[in-house]
């Protein structure tokens, strides 16, 4: 018998509150601002930095509630396209610790806008 929790079952509850990583990848800075403008004004997420990567490609990360991480690179997405070329997207769900070190880590700061520092 599967346990309820106000009819819904207990593990999509649990899948709603992992974790995730959100990546937006674009040609060019002007894009890549507007998807971290729209990512971080949408939804309650930490933005964990941007990486050139050559050939103007410039990928934007976030992290934070799986869900909340799904609307803000839907929201990146559609805002970098009215402005840029989107290469694109990826969520990763319950990443290990390690792969944001890989990156920037955010010092949290009490503001989902808090700027982005490196280690």
């Amino acid at each position: 018998m599967i346990s309820m929790v106000i009819g819904i079952r207990i593990e999509e509850v649990a899948i709603a509150m992992e974790e995730a990583l959100g990546m937006v990848k674009t040609k060019g800075l002007v894009a890549s601002m507007e998807a971290v403008d729209a990512m971080i004004k949408v939804e309650n997420v930490i933005l964990l930095g941007y990486e050139k990567t050559g050939h103007e490609m410039v990928t934007v990360m976030v992290r934070g509630d799986m869900n909340a991480v799904k609307a803000s690179v839907d929201a990146g997405t559609i805002a970098a396209k009215k402005v840029g070329e989107v290469v694109s997207t990826d969520i990763i769900v319950c990443p290990d610790g390690n792969i944001s070190n890989i990156f920037y880590k955010a010092k949290v700061k009490g503001s989902k806008k808090t700027g982005v520092e490196k280690e």
